[in-house]
């Protein structure tokens, strides 16, 4: 991991960044895709302390929602379809549980099974 003498857009002073962004992203993909603990990122990748360190400012300021964002547009366009979606649709669904779950349990309102419930959303 060099030291990255490039300064930020946003700014010409302070101190250089000793952490390759590169490597840090990367370790946010790995995170992601293996759904592992920040403590149990391979050596491979910066320390976990430092990788959580940026992904929280990323998540503060927005960085990763406005990338989401960007990427979503980015397919929906190469698929020929708007930008922006259209209109939304949404499902739940209740499973009904045993005594064992007690504290899970819920009330649908529209059935008569009581247990947890969850919802799916995706834009046509």
């Amino acid at each position: 991991m060099g030291v990255d003498r490039t300064p930020d857009s946003d700014s010409s002073v302070g101190r250089p960044r000793e952490l390759a962004m590169r490597a840090v992203v990367n370790a946010i993909f790995y995170l992601t895709k293996t759904g592992c603990q920040w403590e149990m990122l391979p050596n491979e990748y910066p320390n976990h302390n430092r990788v959580y360190h940026h992904f929280r400012c990323g998540s503060r300021a927005g960085v990763w929602e406005r990338i989401n964002t960007e990427l979503r547009e980015q397919a929906r366009v190469a698929a020929g379809r708007e930008a922006q979606p259209s209109a939304a649709s949404v499902d739940s669904q209740s499973v009904k549980t045993t005594a064992v779950n007690v504290g899970l349990t819920g009330a649908s309102w529209s059935k008569a099974a009581n247990g947890p419930r969850w919802s799916i959303q995706w834009a046509t």
